[in-house]
């Protein structure tokens, strides 16, 4: 879990959250993170490092009985995870990828350091009225903690098509349904086992007539956009933050490149897409966003507009 450096309740020191605890101890943790690409996918990349002054803490570390950890925390997605020190190398260094899929908007780094079983903790660097003798830590407590590192990362890998994810939810039977959740990082479509894989063969066909990938666009990522265009119309009242990030973000965006204003609404008539001040229904919204999959073959002089 995530300890703040200002939290009180611990029957033990920790170093990092009172100066008193351990008065000359520090806790240093330099944390480097950036989005870099392995293997053609996108991962988020942490390295970090730790140095800590007090030497009982540094034997527990050296003895496996405590360990250099990294609480990995997502707002946007609700994705957390705890990293933890190389098993077979540095036992205060940290390396590890994320899937970037799994991350939007502001990710929180926690350095810690664990009690990785019940420990006796030597309290003889610790303040006098801690009486220096020693004290047990449970396993899981902390024995060192560190302000987090904020990584900030954009959206603007997500596409519009990108943002939807095909899942496979019984209850659902063999009718698609859309859940636009504006509290996370994709628009999630749901339907049977197989339904879902009769739709995927038929996507990822190709022949001389028949483009799978443009038949997807024209059915169920039309119909599926139209009803998220129609949500997001609804929140738009709200603070601006909730379109910072995810799909959200990736539809605010597409907005702006295409000229689609919104023309906010009151509390008898919701918002609504405009054109130069002209209206505009979420499905035409949602064609433009998407290409215009519907658009015949176009010819010389034909008028591109929809």
């Amino acid at each position: 879990m995530r300890f703040s450096p200002k939290r009180e309740g611990f029957l033990h020191p920790v170093l990092g959250q009172r100066d008193y605890h351990w008065p000359n101890g520090k806790f240093e943790s330099d944390i480097n993170s950036k989005i870099d690409r392995r293997n053609g996918k996108l991962v988020l990349v942490i390295d970090a490092n730790f140095n800590l002054t007090v030497e009982s803490i540094n034997q527990l570390i050296d003895q496996d009985e405590a360990i250099c950890a990294v609480w990995v925390y997502c707002q946007k997605t609700a994705y957390r995870t705890l990293l933890k020190a190389d098993d077979h190398g540095d036992r205060r260094r940290i390396r590890y990828e994320i899937p970037e899929r799994y991350l939007r908007g502001n990710v929180e780094l926690h350095p810690q350091v664990i009690a990785s079983r019940k420990v006796r903790l030597s309290l003889a660097e610790a303040h006098s009225v801690y009486g220096n003798s020693w004290c047990e830590v449970p396993a899981g407590a902390p024995l060192a903690t560190h302000p987090p590192t904020i990584t900030g990362l954009e959206d603007d890998d997500m596409t519009i098509r990108s943002m939807f994810r095909l899942t496979v939810d019984g209850k659902y039977g063999n009718s698609w349904h859309v859940d636009a959740d504006i509290d996370y990082i994709t628009v999630t479509l749901s339907v049977d086992e197989d339904t879902k894989s009769w739709f995927d063969q038929q996507r990822y066909k190709t022949t001389e007539t028949f483009t799978g990938t443009e038949w997807a666009v024209q059915t169920l990522y039309l119909a599926a956009l139209t009803e998220t265009l129609t949500l997001w119309l609804q929140h738009y009242e709200q603070d601006t933050e909730w379109r910072s990030g995810g799909w959200c973000s990736a539809v605010s965006r597409q907005l702006e490149v295409h000229d689609i204003q919104v023309q906010p609404g009151d509390d008898s008539d919701p918002a609504t897409f405009r054109i130069d001040g002209d209206y505009r229904s979420p499905i035409w919204v949602a064609q433009r966003l998407l290409g215009k999959p519907l658009q015949r073959p176009l010819t010389e002089g034909h008028d591109q507009d929809i």
